[in-house]
């Protein structure tokens, strides 16, 4: 005992040190799960937002072949060959595309009469809809007005395709890297999904409990996004959902922990293991920001995926303008027809060149109209081949435009009288 009171205050000391010791651990342990929160949060949401970029674009893209083949059938009307070319078209279509349906409804069809996207059509409207049955969703319909050389809406162009066939078209299997990926409305009906979930309805029956069914379905319906952490096969997952910007669609995305998290274990047992916790986590700190970097250049690959339009149209000239780096991608179609190869850098100065000098200020006026206006533009101006002979082409240029609504990309389709 009086060991103890002639040593108190270095015992007292001791305490103090060892209790300081403890409670900064304590708090860097709180510190380090709270940062890891953090940063898992964020990292999830960027999942979200690309994959809801992506199948934005997608749809988008999607949308604007309907307008594009839409346009092309109205100037078959002056042609004397018209029907033959239309029906060759729209079946060549339907099986590149994989489509169960696409053709040329006349208005007052009686076998679409009564179909909503049908009746939205001939309004003027470009519909993306889905078909029902039992409340399981069979088929996507997309709709299209045609109009005649006189401005008035003579038929609707109209394409179907079943789930697993929208799933593949809207490119969800690139997405799919850190887990499952859906386009989900709402209420929870599931719009795309693969063959073996074809029986599969609703998002419910692929999630564990109902509690995580009901609170994504109740954070759809108030919120534009969201993440809930869950439970599934005593693994842990992130439920995230994010508002497309067609029909009031949501991607809902179940990803795993593991992609999404960072590891941090054993950092509660003593303090003398501190100095070995610090060097772990500096170390799952550097994998993490390599795993950043990695992931910010996936993604950029992943927005290369646009290009899959030229495989559509292998027979058109496809180009894609990048206004931020002044460079540009054309399919080989150009060198066949023209003899040479466009350059693929410092395209602003140099690409008036290859315009016949009289149609110059063509081009330059509907250039300057589609990023003045940010709306697609159609017009027809000569090209100099190799010979420095003159090619009629009609070129038909639309805008890719950021989140803040600024035109990054051009995208055309050239067509000559080949």
């Amino acid at each position: 005992m009086k060991r103890f009171k002639d040593n108190y205050i270095t015992i007292v000391l001791i305490l103090i040190v060892i209790v300081v010791n403890i409670g900064a651990f304590a708090a860097y342990v709180n510190n380090v799960r709270y940062s890891l929160s953090i940063q898992t949060q964020a990292h999830v949401n960027n999942i979200l937002n690309e994959a809801a970029e992506c199948i934005n674009i997608k749809l988008d893209e999607q949308i604007n072949t309907m307008k594009m083949i839409s346009q092309f059938i109205t100037t078959l009307d002056s042609h004397e060959d018209g029907n033959d070319i239309l029906q060759k078209m729209l079946e060549n279509q339907k099986e590149s595309s994989g489509l169960s349906l696409f053709e040329l409804v006349q208005e007052g069809d009686d076998t679409f009469r009564d179909k909503e996207y049908y009746k939205n059509a001939l309004k003027g409207k470009n519909v993306i809809a889905e078909e029902t049955k039992e409340g399981n969703v069979t088929d996507i319909v997309l709709a299209t007005p045609v109009y005649s050389d006189s401005g008035e809406i003579k038929a609707v162009l109209v394409a179907k395709m079943n789930s697993d066939t929208f799933y593949r078209t809207i490119g969800i299997p690139s997405l799919e890297q850190n887990g499952k990926c859906f386009v989900v409305k709402k209420d929870g009906t599931l719009i795309s999904k693969t063959k073996n979930l074809s029986s599969v309805s609703r998002i419910n029956e692929l999630l564990p409990g109902k509690e995580y069914s009901d609170s994504l379905i109740s954070g759809m319906r108030s919120r534009n996004a969201g993440i809930i952490s869950s439970q599934i096969e005593g693994k842990s997952r992130y439920i995230g959902y994010e508002k497309l910007n067609i029909n009031g669609w949501y991607v809902v995305s179940i990803i795993l922990s593991a992609s999404v998290e960072a590891s941090v274990s054993d950092m509660e047992t003593d303090v003398v293991i501190l100095g070995v916790e610090l060097g772990f986590i500096l170390l799952v700190l550097i994998v993490y920001f390599v795993y950043t970097i990695i992931s910010r250049k996936n993604r950029e690959k992943m927005n290369l995926e646009r290009y899959y339009i030229a495989s559509k149209y292998a027979d058109i000239i496809m180009v894609d303008y990048s206004i931020v780096k002044d460079t540009m991608y054309c399919n080989e179609k150009w060198e066949k027809l023209f003899g040479y190869t466009l350059p693929k850098s410092d395209i602003k100065e140099k690409v008036i060149n290859y315009f016949y000098p009289e149609d110059r200020e063509i081009f330059i006026n509907n250039y300057k109209e589609l990023i003045d206006n940010n709306i697609g533009t159609e017009f027809t101006a000569r090209v100099c081949d190799k010979d420095n002979n003159p090619v009629k082409c009609c070129f038909k240029l639309f805008p890719i435009c950021e989140k803040k609504g600024k035109i990054i990309k051009i995208i055309g389709f050239i067509e000559t009288e080949e």
